[in-house]
């Protein structure tokens, strides 16, 4: 049965995805996979937006992604979910309440159901405004990268759900324009990264360099060979310690530094204060890609870098 909710009307038909500034579109630009990309050695520190450029778009929305792309990202991170009836759709929270000010499981609901509620702008909660954006299903978003030519990257919340993810992907054609993310800690995670890579996709592992047992998983690590990992540190001594090591071995450094998940001192409140201080220490330490909430104000930081 579905739900009948207020301010929630029909889902609205496939939207006209915009062009790049000159009126064509980006795809035609793509002269590379994802992970080509990461392996050139020409490429300079890459711009992860964090669920699109949402300053003034809903996060992980259509429209934030592509503020993101019109901002000069080349790499977005958004969450996945699963509904009810098996789609994929962007939604952080397991609960729908923080971003449509409705309640409710988002996995207990249909695609149909999902794709019917407006979101709240920003990060969400009440104090934002409503918007006309909706909860987007991945095939949408997967569509819209291929036109912008944008690289996706995928939290897909549920790990057993990651080769479906990939079939998708691979399904419709965009999956040299997607990867995924996969904890390395134990033998178990070393098998299911080997899997996800076996695929063809991109696969980031993500360690924790302060851990009790780095020394083993840096072990399998190696044996892995990703293009990519993503570094948890609790102080930058740890990262300028594995630079070289990572280096000869081709694995590029992956950070995070929204706050709530970065290092103390390495968060973005503090990099908008001190961006020297925070993102060009990184990008010194050996760092290549750098996750964050304020993208715009990160490409400005490197554009001034790069010109000083």
């Amino acid at each position: 049965m579905s739900l009948i909710f207020p301010h929630v009307t029909a889902a609205p038909s496939a939207r006209e995805i915009p062009t790049g500034r000159d009126g064509i579109g980006f795809a035609a630009e793509i002269v590379k996979s994802y992970l080509a990309y990461v392996q050139d050695p020409t490429r300079g520190c890459t711009v992860v937006a964090h669920r699109g450029l949402w300053k003034d778009a809903p996060e992980n929305s259509l429209r934030a992604i592509e503020e993101a792309a019109d901002a000069g990202c080349k790499v977005v991170k958004v969450d996945v979910q699963r509904s009810a009836d098996g789609e994929f759709f962007l939604l952080h929270n397991d609960l729908i309440d923080w971003m449509t000010g409705h309640h409710g499981l988002a996995a207990d609901m249909t695609m149909d159901e999902l794709s019917r509620l407006r979101l709240f702008n920003c990060n969400g909660g009440k104090g934002d405004p409503l918007t006309q954006e909706r909860i987007p299903s991945l095939r949408e978003v997967f569509e819209l990268i291929l036109r912008l030519g944008i690289y996706l990257h995928l939290d897909v919340k549920d790990p057993g759900h990651i080769l479906d993810v990939i079939a998708l992907a691979k399904e419709m054609g965009v999956d040299r324009q997607v990867g995924v993310w996969a904890d390395l800690e134990t033998d178990e995670d070393f098998r299911q990264i080997r899997e996800i890579m076996s695929t063809g996709v991109l696969c980031m592992p993500r360690i924790d360099v302060g851990a009790n047992n780095i020394g083993a998983v840096l072990v399998r690590l190696f044996e892995l060979k990703p293009a990519v990992c993503e570094l948890r540190f609790e102080n930058l001594g740890q990262i300028t310690t594995l630079r070289e090591e990572f280096k000869n071995e081709g694995i590029a450094i992956w950070v995070d530094t929204c706050d709530g998940s970065s290092a103390p001192g390495f968060s973005d409140s503090e990099a908008i204060e001190n961006p020297q201080a925070v993102w060009g220490a990184l990008i010194e330490a050996g760092v290549s890609f750098i996750q964050t909430d304020w993208p715009d104000t990160l490409n400005d930081f490197l554009a001034q870098r790069a010109t000083a």
